[in-house]
């Protein structure tokens, strides 16, 4: 089936400190000005090689949301600690289906990740399903795709770029 497997990842871990004057900006569950949250990413991508120009892709990643101290003084008896302390989901972050007809040209088809703009400032950027292609090479580069915004509504996303290289 496969003529070969490429296994990658990355781990982040996020620490932040949150300081707020004011009680409404603070979370509900503490009454601290300050806090600390820590989070983490673990992130693993498969990509195998199913035909000389076309392979499968899948990324799996954790979800989860932050741990929050609010105050580092506090008793250590009193802090959540343990194996059942926070709830992990894993999630196919990523899955699509990819074809390279040449190295400079890039098709996807499935659930994946798009950055597109318009030089303009109007940015969009997020993980959806539908169908993008990307070509670098020649003269005039283009992007063109169209992406389902939601699985309930028929809210569809179309864009195309054209650029012409002047130097």
């Amino acid at each position: 089936f496969s003529q070969g497997l490429k296994l990658s990842g990355n781990y982040r871990f996020r620490m932040s400190k949150i300081h707020s004057e004011s009680l409404p900006d603070s979370r509900t569950e503490t009454n601290s000005p300050e806090e600390f949250a820590f989070d983490q990413d673990l992130r693993i991508h498969l990509r195998s090689n199913v035909h000389r120009v076309i392979s499968l892709n899948v990324e799996i990643a954790t979800n989860q949301e932050p741990i929050y101290h609010s105050d580092i003084r506090e008793s250590t008896t009193s802090r959540i600690k343990g194996s059942e302390s926070q709830v992990v989901n894993i999630t196919a972050r990523q899955s699509y289906l990819e074809f390279n007809r040449n190295p400079n040209e890039k098709t996807k088809l499935g659930k994946h990740e798009i950055n597109i703009g318009d030089r303009r400032g109007k940015v969009f950027s997020g993980i959806l399903s539908g169908f993008s292609q990307r070509c670098k090479a020649g003269t005039w580069c283009y992007e063109i795709g169209a992406m389902k915004l939601s699985s309930t509504d028929a809210d569809w996303l179309y864009f195309f770029s054209l650029d012409y290289p002047f130097w």
